[in-house]
């Protein structure tokens, strides 16, 4: 069974890793520690609550790389000598690897709906590597040379 899980950047630098929360009252985002085995995790906790920067979430999705690094959503990869940046396609309805200059220019432009690059499965995360995320390493979205 897969670990649903999330991570997200505090506005102080730390990575948090729970479950992804967003206040329908103030729009902020929060990562949720793990409260099963809080006295009261059935009550209204802010305990286990930290908030988060909303563009630095990501979702866990399942792989890990070469090294057992977790891969998640928006991480930046190394495969076949080219950077790629891991997200999901509504059009595999998969997980996708996008080539970081196809990926910046559909961050550019919203109206660019179709994602090329090849699907994202096991077999391609034992052989590729995490380099980064985009919230710590933009200059990873740059096409390696």
């Amino acid at each position: 069974m897969q670990e649903i899980k999330f991570r997200g950047l505090t506005k102080e630098g730390k990575w948090v890793y729970g479950y992804y929360y967003k206040s329908t009252t103030s729009g902020k985002s929060f990562i949720i520690r793990d409260l099963t085995d809080h006295p009261y995790r059935f009550t209204r906790t802010k305990d286990g609550f930290t908030e988060v920067i909303p563009e630095t979430v990501g979702q866990f999705t399942g792989l890990h790389d070469k090294n057992g690094k977790e891969y998640y959503f928006n991480a930046v990869a190394k495969w076949n000598n080219k950077h790629w940046v891991v997200v999901w396609s509504v059009t595999l309805a998969g997980i996708q690897l996008q080539p970081v200059a196809n990926y910046a220019e559909r961050q550019k432009d919203t109206k660019i709906k179709r994602l090329y690059g090849p699907s994202f499965g096991i077999g391609q995360a034992r052989s590729s590597e995490v380099i980064g995320n985009q919230a710590e390493n933009p200059e990873l979205l740059k096409e390696a040379k």
